[in-house]
């Protein structure tokens, strides 16, 4: 009877022993994926932060400072206003050039206010007065004529605008022929770069 409680008093330790290095085992595996989801954590936070610091001083833009627009016209159209932006307006102009009758497609700037200026690809007055609106802001004359096959942005312009109230815009447009039946397409966006 001494021999069967030793056997099984050897094969409780036994368990016990075993259980408890098992459950040792769990807890310290536990651990390690606690450790490696932080080393993981740690890992992201650092390349998020090499990535930002990368890009220098990254612009962030306010949803009501960024203008989208897409205007579709024909030569007979009227100016349609884009945007009123401080001492701006910007309009889409679409009409036939009168030397050859090929198709103009622009987007205007008008100011309200003497002593603005303003540079683009397709102009430049560092002296824009009200006496000098309206002005071509970006786009041009693709020598295009009414009806032939479309042509997609190889008119393609940026420009910047400031006034006397220091309210500064810029943008970036192009300009397509006879697409989807209108003679001009002007498509781009405008953002309010300060008050």
């Amino acid at each position: 009877m001494h021999g069967f409680r030793k056997r099984w008093l050897r094969g409780a330790l036994t368990l016990g022993v075993l259980g408890v290095f098992g459950a040792g085992l769990s807890i310290s595996n536990v651990g390690a994926v606690s450790e490696g989801k932080e080393a993981s954590k740690k890992y992201v936070k650092k390349q998020i932060k090499r990535q930002i610091s990368q890009l220098g001083n990254p612009i962030f833009i306010e949803e009501d400072e960024l203008i989208r627009f897409s205007v579709r016209t024909d030569v007979a159209g009227p100016d349609t206003t884009i945007a009123t932006i401080g001492n701006f307006t910007f309009k889409a102009n679409c009409e036939l050039d009168p030397a050859d009758d090929t198709i103009i497609g622009r987007v205007l700037i008008e100011t309200n206010a003497d002593n603005a200026a303003y540079d683009s690809d397709d102009g430049l007055d560092a002296d824009f007065d009200t006496s000098d609106n309206p002005e071509t802001w970006i786009g041009g004359d693709m020598n295009d004529l009414v009806g032939e096959p479309p042509n997609s942005f190889t008119e393609d312009s940026e420009g910047t605008a400031i006034g006397p109230t220091g309210t500064s815009v810029n943008g970036r447009g192009g300009f397509f022929t006879n697409v989807g039946g209108f003679d001009c397409t002007l498509e781009g966006y405008l953002v309010q770069t300060s008050v």
